[in-house]
């Protein structure tokens, strides 16, 4: 069976639901936003992550975790981080995120993470059934899809 979701916000009770109900060959696309505004944020998106089931697309708000990580890498105090970086993360609800990546991972952790991250797709052709579908987070209005879907983000 394949599944899409996305925009679980830190809600860890909601993620471990859904893994439940999938079965070893089963297919989750995640559309992003597994962090931020809930407290397990950080947790959902290493376990999505490291699921073979999930096929994880790039939201905005994974786009502010790779944004912060690069940020840093050289930085040994969280103060030493853009205030612009800083603030429209928290803005958005990655107050949480912010503090678990700080205090839960190493650097190397940190920088490992930023790696995945950076790598994800930001849309997806995927085909089942024989129908095609155009995945993504957000932002497809269908009259714009004859543009270059390989350059635009």
């Amino acid at each position: 069976m394949h599944y899409v979701t996305a925009d679980l916000h830190g809600n860890g009770l909601l993620w471990r639901k859904i893994k439940e109900k999938l079965n070893e060959e089963d297919a989750l696309y995640f559309l992003g936003d597994a962090i931020d505004r809930g407290p397990d944020g950080l947790y959902i998106m290493l376990d999505m992550l490291n699921d073979p089931r999930v096929t994880y697309i790039k939201g905005n708000h994974e786009q502010f975790a790779i944004d912060f990580l690069r940020a840093t890498k050289d930085v040994e105090l969280l103060n030493d981080v853009s205030y612009n970086t800083m603030t429209l993360w928290s803005e958005n609800g990655g107050t949480q995120t912010i503090n678990d990546i700080w205090s839960d991972l190493t650097k190397e952790e940190a920088w490992q993470l930023y790696l995945c991250l950076k790598n994800l797709p930001e849309k997806l052709e995927v085909t089942v059934n024989g129908t095609t579908f155009l995945l993504s987070h957000a932002g497809y209005n269908p009259k714009y899809l004859a543009r270059d879907l390989a350059t635009d983000k």
